[in-house]
């Protein structure tokens, strides 16, 4: 399934109290759950007046479906590839691992 970045401009939502976010997911699950497509609501990260998500979906059409169902904004939808992930690096954590005695997933290659 397309994998979308979606851009929500929500004034204060850095402000929003648990009781209104609460409210949002509880609308956004009950949306997804009356769709007759596959949506799947991935993650979501708040700063100043934006909300920016990442979701599952068939088209960005059933994006903006969703947010005109669930009352929220989608300012905008962008379709994105596969994620990049950095490689860990096995020079300079592996020096502080041996240094300090630290060793696992974070300090192997």
């Amino acid at each position: 399934m397309p994998r979308f970045i979606v851009q929500r401009n929500i004034a204060g939502a850095d402000k929003l109290d648990q009781l209104a976010l609460s409210d949002i997911a509880r609308r956004s699950r009950q949306v997804i759950s009356g769709m007759d497509v596959p949506y799947i609501g991935v993650e979501a990260y708040v700063e100043g007046d934006m909300v920016c998500c990442v979701h599952l979906a068939e088209s960005a059409e059933v994006i903006y479906r969703r947010a005109r169902e669930g009352g929220f904004p989608a300012d905008l939808v962008l379709e994105v590839g596969p994620a990049i992930k950095p490689r860990r690096s096995t020079g300079v954590l592996n020096e502080l691992g041996d240094e300090f005695g630290l060793h696992g997933p974070a300090c192997s290659p």
